[in-house]
């Protein structure tokens, strides 16, 4: 399969996946937002991959970064979560506490969609790099959250083999190749709008 034939398949996908890459309004919270929001924890620098994985047909529809640096931060491009109490630039979200990341995930777990979380420890420097690139890249296209995610984190040191993809799931592939990898799955298996799904249901795997 060529390059042109992938790319055309890549933005089919994501058209008739249930949770699309869709481009939002732009946003731009204001600074005194930011700043009141900001949240970092004690755990080590890390950088988590979020990838949406249909459960009938398993395909991926969705990507999605958590950067663990001074500060937590979500990287979401292209896609569609909102909440008034989380502010938003350029798909970064800021103020990503476990209540936060919990509305985030049950957002896009439920009976016919799973997450995957793929974390990695990182060291501080390569964190902070991240939390810069993703805050400086602009808002991203439709479509465009796979290949996004993928072409900054192939310019980061230690994660050049990761190949820019369009595809959500090649891209998770790839990531998982990366040495210290730890895997969660979280599924949520009622249609509701309750936070349910977090922790109780986080599936570890080595």
């Amino acid at each position: 399969m060529n390059l042109h034939t992938r790319t055309i398949l890549g933005l089919i996908l994501c058209l008739v996946f249930t949770v699309t890459c869709t481009t939002k309004e732009i946003t731009w919270a204001p600074d005194m937002d930011v700043a009141a929001a900001a949240y970092k924890n004690n755990q080590p620098s890390s950088v988590t991959l979020l990838t949406m994985i249909n459960n009938t047909t398993g395909t991926g529809g969705h990507s999605a970064l958590i950067i663990n640096s001074s500060e937590r931060i979500l990287f979401d491009p292209a896609g569609t979560f909102k909440h008034p109490q989380i502010p938003e630039r350029h798909d970064v979200y800021f103020g990503i506490n476990e209540q936060a990341l919990e509305r985030y995930i049950d957002f896009h777990a439920r009976p016919t969609i799973h997450v995957v979380m793929q974390r990695v420890k990182i060291d501080p420097e390569t964190a902070l790099e991240l939390s810069k690139t993703v805050k400086n890249y602009g808002p991203v296209q439709d479509m465009m959250c796979s290949y996004a995610i993928s072409e900054i984190l192939h310019s980061l040191k230690g994660f050049e083999t990761i190949s820019k993809s369009y595809f959500p799931k090649i891209t998770m592939q790839n990531f998982s190749k990366i040495e210290g990898i730890t895997t969660y799955r979280v599924y949520d298996y009622f249609e509701d709008d309750k936070p349910n799904i977090f922790l109780e249901n986080q599936q570890p795997k080595k």
